[in-house]
């Protein structure tokens, strides 16, 4: 069960990507439209998804690091 008092952002990532940020408790979710990319799909879009990340984690007050894999 979703809980109601979760912390959402949309962002459009192209013509075709699209997340949807998700902040409920102490945990951050990332839901894909239509589904992860892949391989150069993947590469292709990341500028867009950090940029998109920056801004959600920008809005929460917090200090947070993040570590790409």
């Amino acid at each position: 069960m979703e809980a109601d008092l979760a912390y959402r952002r949309f962002y459009r990532l192209n013509k075709r990507y699209a997340l949807e940020f998700v902040l409920s408790g102490r945990v951050i979710e990332v839901r894909w439209t239509p589904d992860v990319p892949r391989g150069r799909k993947m590469r292709a879009i990341l500028p867009a998804y950090r940029k998109a990340r920056e801004d959600f984690l920008s809005t929460l007050d917090l200090n947070i690091a993040v570590i790409e894999i």
